[in-house]
C-alpha cells in the first residue's frame, strides 16, 4: 500500500533521527498527532525549538500537517502525525506478521480469513472503552482514533446516507493488492473495527473493509442497525463474531460473500 522509501531518504531519515530531541519528538508522534504546544510540554522543551524540528522532519517527509482544534478566535493549530510509522518497513515486523498469518493459514485452511476476523472483533472489544451513553457518533470517534493510534493515517469519516466511510491511507503491515496474505490481515482489522464499535455504539454494526478502492487507499465502512446490539463487550456473537448475517471476508477481492459460519469458508486469496 506504500512505496518503499528510496535509500537516499533512509538515509536522511536516520541522519534526522539521530538527533536527540527529534527523535524523542517522532516517538511521542507514533502515540497519535499532537500540537506543538503539548509536545513542548511533553518533552520539556521551548516552542520555538520544537517547531524548528518539525520544520526539518517535514522537508523530510517524516511528518504530515494537520488542523487542530480550534482553541477560541483564529485559526486552529496545526496538529503533526507521522507520515509513516518507523517500524513500518522493518523486516522482523514483516516476518513476524507472515509467519502468523501462514500459521493462520495451516491452522485453519479456508477459514483462516473467517478466523482472523473473530479474533479482530475480539480484540477490538477489549480496546473499547466503557460507555455510560454509547452512541454511533461516538463509536464514528473510538474507531478513527483508534486507527490514528495503530498509524493507519485515517482521513476524516464522511457520511453518505446511512454508512460512515472512513479513508485509510497507510497500512503499518504494507499489505499489497497481490499479497497472498493480505485478505487475512485486512480480515482481522474489518474484524476489530466492528468489536470496537459495537461496544462504542451499543448496537449492532456492519463494517466493511474495501481495500486499494484507489491507489494507496483504503476505506471502512460502518452501517448502524437502529436496533440496539444484545450482546456486551467481551461477549462474542455465537458461530461468526462480527455482525449477524455478515461476512468479514466478503468484502475483499477476490473472496466468496457466503456467510461466515456457513459451511463454505471464503477463500482466501487477494487476486
Amino acid at each position: 500500500m506504500n512505496r518503499p522509501l528510496s535509500q537516499g531518504a533512509r538515509a536522511e531519515r536516520h541522519r534526522l533521527l539521530g538527533d536527540v530531541r527529534r527523535l524523542a519528538i517522532v516517538e511521542a508522534l507514533e502515540e497519535g498527532p499532537r500540537q506543538v504546544s503539548e509536545l513542548a510540554r511533553l518533552l520539556g522543551i521551548h516552542p520555538t525549538t520544537v517547531r524548528a524540528h518539525l520544520e526539518r522532519l517535514l522537508k523530510a517527509g517524516v511528518l504530515e500537517e494537520e488542523p487542530g482544534t480550534p482553541g477560541g478566535r483564529g485559526r486552529p493549530s496545526k496538529r503533526y502525525r507521522l507520515r509513516q510509522p518507523l517500524l513500518a518497513g522493518d523486516p522482523e515486523v514483516r516476518l513476524f506478521v507472515g509467519s502468523i498469518v501462514s500459521l493462520l493459514r495451516d491452522a485453519y485452511g479456508e477459514r483462516a480469513v473467517t478466523k482472523a476476523a473473530e479474533e479482530g472483533v475480539r480484540r477490538g472489544r477489549q480496546l473499547a472503552p466503557t460507555f455510560r451513553h454509547p452512541s454511533s457518533e461516538q463509536a464514528v470517534r473510538e474507531v478513527v482514533k483508534a486507527l490514528n493510534r495503530l498509524c493507519f493515517a485515517p482521513a476524516p469519516p464522511t457520511r453518505r446516507e446511512d454508512t460512515v466511510a472512513v479513508d485509510i491511507h497507510h497500512c503499518p503491515f504494507n499489505v499489497d493488492p497481490h499479497d497472498p496474505g493480505g485478505a487475512i490481515v485486512c480480515g482481522f482489522h474489518e474484524g476489530l473495527v466492528r468489536g470496537l464499535a459495537e461496544v462504542a455504539s451499543g448496537q449492532d454494526v456492519g463494517v466493511r473493509l474495501l481495500p486499494f478502492v484507489a491507489p494507496g487507499l483504503c476505506r471502512i465502512e460502518l452501517s448502524f442497525a437502529k436496533a440496539p446490539a444484545s450482546r456486551g463487550k467481551g461477549k462474542p456473537a455465537p458461530g461468526d463474531g462480527g455482525h449477524p448475517g455478515s461476512n468479514p471476508a466478503a468484502s475483499l477481492p477476490g473472496l466468496s460473500t457466503g456467510s461466515a459460519s456457513s459451511s463454505s469458508a471464503p477463500s482466501i486469496a487477494f487476486t
